[in-house]
């Protein structure tokens, strides 16, 4: 195992658990603000309205 991520087999997993689980939280949160975003976004748009949220709907699940 590489000397650099030996810590990951040896450490506590409640320290792990710690360690990562702020970046984790901090990506979703900045995905599900991404697609809040957007979606009214498009709902805005004169030309996209419900259809368009429907469409993002749907690529997005």
């Amino acid at each position: 195992m590489d000397a650099g991520n030996q810590f990951l087999g040896t450490e506590r997993i409640g320290k792990l658990m710690r360690q990562y689980a702020a970046p984790c939280i901090i990506s979703l949160l900045v995905g599900a603000l991404y697609n809040i975003v957007d979606q009214i976004f498009i709902a805005n748009a004169s030309y996209l309205g419900s259809y368009g949220n429907a469409a993002n709907t749907v690529v997005f699940r």
